[in-house]
């Protein structure tokens, strides 16, 4: 029989956007980030200096991605002798009612490309993400199901922790995706 545990994962259109500011809040301690992020987000770090950015932050920004703030992110990480780049996560696309859109993934591939930086992504499929998750929950792993329509930080994600993931054909998903990666 199926035990349900309610978890929030905070406020906004995408849970766990709360959960995604607390544990990059708790890794930028030290550092002047550059937060590139919805403001819901963005005043989880509102203790946070932001004066001469050492650091570059990303997350579900939406329409505040644009060319400027991707770009001042850009000459902020290549004046940097060593540049840090966080990301909430990797996603390439989520659906919204009117359709697919760009995920904070693709953005931070734009950087990690032009930079030649690797990101340190918080949220999934990182490990770090789910096993908060688990901590938070007072759960192992083997007690838990990750249910999700992404393949790849979903559920790929959550077995990389040990959870057992099941993909669902709703929301984004995508036969083409599964034909392009024979899976």
């Amino acid at each position: 029989m199926a035990r349900q545990v309610p978890f929030d994962g905070g406020e906004g259109k995408r849970g766990g956007n709360k959960r995604l500011g607390w544990l990059t809040h708790a890794y930028v301690i030290g550092h002047a980030p550059c937060c590139n992020f919805s403001d819901g987000l963005l005043s989880e770090f509102d203790s946070v200096d932001k004066t001469n950015p050492n650091c570059v932050v990303i997350g579900d920004a939406a329409e505040k991605f644009s060319y400027q703030n991707l770009n001042k992110a850009f000459r902020i990480l290549e004046n940097l002798e060593n540049p840090l780049l966080l990301s909430l996560g990797q996603g390439k696309y989520y659906k919204e009612t009117d359709g697919l859109s760009l995920d904070v993934g693709a953005y931070m591939k734009a950087l990690e490309y032009a930079c030649d930086v690797k990101a340190e992504v918080f949220g999934k499929p990182s490990s770090l993400f789910f096993q908060s998750v688990l901590n938070d929950m007072g759960l192992q792993p083997h007690e838990v199901v990750m249910i999700g329509d992404d393949l790849v930080n979903d559920v790929g994600g959550a077995q990389q922790c040990g959870i057992k993931g099941v993909q669902v054909r709703t929301g984004k998903y995508r036969d083409a995706f599964e034909l392009a990666h024979n899976l």
